[in-house]
């Protein structure tokens, strides 16, 4: 492996991404190549700094204008589903139970009309997009914190 490849995969090659060849090949490259480590200890150090930058929220009418085109082009569905929806039509948009869902009403944004749970469309993009946001934040957050315990001694 070359240095211009190795340096293409490393965000790859430290979040555990790559192929078991693939890994083998980058992990061999920077064991013979001081200047691939170094841009590897580079990352490391952004990627912790980036980590510690503070969570901000884009405007409201910016996030709305984007997760409108987002809900356009990937989730064609939702674009489709009235905008105030009940619980069978939300576990029906998401594919799930009607059963499952009841387990998410704690969580789940909601409103009652003549005693009957309904939920709003443009909610319901925003707690599944919580949701992703929260699980991307974990996944990145375990593959730091297992990159620091590979560093230690």
């Amino acid at each position: 492996m070359d240095c211009e490849r190795c340096r293409e995969r490393l965000s790859e090659y430290e979040a555990r991404e790559l192929a078991p060849a693939e890994n083998e090949a980058v992990r061999r490259h920077l064991d013979g190549c001081e200047a691939c480590r170094r841009r590897r200890e580079e990352l490391a150090r952004l990627m912790e700094a980036v980590d510690t930058l503070p969570e901000e929220e884009p405007a409201e009418t910016v996030s709305f204008a984007v997760r409108r085109e987002v809900d356009r082009l990937l989730a064609p569905g939702l674009a489709a589903a009235p905008e105030i929806m009940t619980l069978e039509e939300v576990a029906r948009y998401l594919r799930v139970s009607v059963e499952a869902m009841e387990e998410e009403l704690a969580d789940l944004p909601a409103f009652e009309v003549a005693g009957e749970l309904r939920f709003r469309k443009d909610r319901v993009a925003e707690w599944i997009r919580r949701r992703e946001d929260d699980h991307v934040r974990e996944m990145a957050s375990a593959e730091i914190g297992a990159m620091r315990q590979e560093k230690r001694p």
